[in-house]
């Protein structure tokens, strides 16, 4: 499962994080992941019309870790 953030979205999320489990839970990829349960990509597309745009992907493990996060940060 994915879910799509802004920059600003995960921005603050980054930081509640890093205060709930340490900086180098988010720093660490495989610390994120065996963590929280989910990978974290940068995606950017070209748009002809607004130009380069970017976003925050969160690739999840399961069904229960997505949801767990969305009652936590969202």
């Amino acid at each position: 499962m994915t879910l799509t953030l802004s920059e600003k979205q995960w921005a603050e999320i980054y930081q509640q994080i890093a205060h709930d489990y340490g900086q180098a839970t988010v720093i660490i990829s495989w610390r994120l992941r065996d963590t929280l349960g989910f990978r974290v990509r940068r995606h950017q597309w070209h748009d002809p019309q607004h130009g380069n745009n970017r976003d925050i992907r969160l690739d999840f493990d399961t069904e229960s870790q997505a949801v767990f996060f969305r009652l936590k940060y969202l």
